[in-house]
């Protein structure tokens, strides 16, 4: 669907890394965090690890992003939430700091000499957001290739677009079990790991008007996660937080996803996807990989995505309208 879709962000990351690796993520119920980056790091860190890097992980000390680096296994160090990033960050030892959260404090604006910065995504530069010198490489994965008038040297390397997306290794297995297969028969859903705005709720019973075998997946930071759980029933399975959530993808012939890494995750596995986004940035996204989807052959899967998309579309999923009660930790 995309030429070289992931093929280079892992390794582009590898070659400004050096030594000891502190990431510096959040995960959270707060607007525009919520797990995404904090997944993408663990990709990025299992990578790292396999070559024989050393890798901690720094975050505030909000209860999701507590949850998630327990069951994940790797160094970690939490922080109180209303604290400046600085003074933690100078008791740990490192070599090469990867920043991955879009709203960086501008104590990144100087580092110690001989340190190495490299910041994922975008969004904390945007519009001169955070003027970081500092900064040796930008990698944004982005299917918007977009000038964002970053305040960062001119010695700072950027890279832009989807060929520098993460792919988890579940995410690539699936890719490739999926080129052995050839009829796609289940719709899949996948609201992200905390669904802020009740989305799944609201998705669920227009999708299963379709008759299909729908699969529901619930973040494991979904707060409504036991009421789903006892929802399994004729045409449709209901998965509570799983560990592999792309092998859920093996068999899905169209996808309803929010419009953060899951959007991402469904186009990399060429499956045609119904976007919901929150917020300005995703609706941005959600355009161009319509642009995409519609070049598509046309075929059963894509006359359903119309069929959804439209459906969706009627119902005006794109809100800016914030769960204020939901976002507080």
């Amino acid at each position: 669907m995309i030429n070289n879709f992931g093929a280079f962000g892992y390794k582009t990351v590898e070659s400004y890394t050096k030594g000891r690796v502190l990431f510096r993520v959040d995960a959270g119920y707060v607007y525009g965090i919520s797990t995404g980056h904090m997944f993408r790091c663990f990709s990025i860190a299992e990578y790292l690890e396999e070559r024989g890097f050393s890798v901690s992980i720094l975050a505030r000390n909000y209860s999701l992003a507590a949850m998630l680096l327990e069951c994940s296994g790797y160094d970690y160090h939490l922080f109180p939430i209303e604290s400046n990033d600085a003074e933690y960050i100078e008791k740990i030892e490192y070599d090469t700091l990867i920043v991955d959260y879009p709203n960086a404090h501008p104590i990144f604006r100087y580092l110690p000499s001989g340190k190495t910065l490299i910041w994922i995504d975008d969004i904390g530069l945007r519009d001169g957001m955070c003027v970081n010198p500092s900064i040796d490489a930008v990698i944004n994965p982005s299917i918007v290739k977009k000038n964002h008038n970053y305040k960062i040297s001119r010695e700072t390397a950027v890279y832009a677009g989807v060929e520098y997306f993460f792919p988890n290794k579940h995410l690539s297995e699936v890719k490739l079990k999926r080129e052995r297969i050839k009829n796609f028969t289940e719709i899949t859903i996948f609201m992200g790991g905390t669904d802020p705005l009740s989305l799944s709720e609201f998705v669920l019973p227009l999708v299963l008007k379709l008759g299909k075998q729908v699969n529901l997946i619930v973040g494991k930071g979904n707060k409504k996660k036991e009421m789903f759980a006892s929802m399994n029933r004729e045409h449709l399975k209901v998965f509570v937080g799983p560990d592999n959530i792309a092998e859920l993808f093996l068999h899905t012939d169209v996808a309803v996803v929010s419009g953060g890494l899951a959007s991402y995750e469904a186009l990399y596995l060429g499956i045609p996807s119904v976007i919901l986004p929150t917020n300005d940035v995703e609706e941005e996204n959600r355009r161009a990989f319509y642009t995409i989807i519609e070049k598509m052959r046309e075929t059963e899967s894509k006359k359903i995505w119309s069929k959804l998309r439209d459906v969706f579309s009627r119902e005006i999923f794109y809100t800016r309208i914030k769960n204020e009660n939901y976002w507080l930790e």
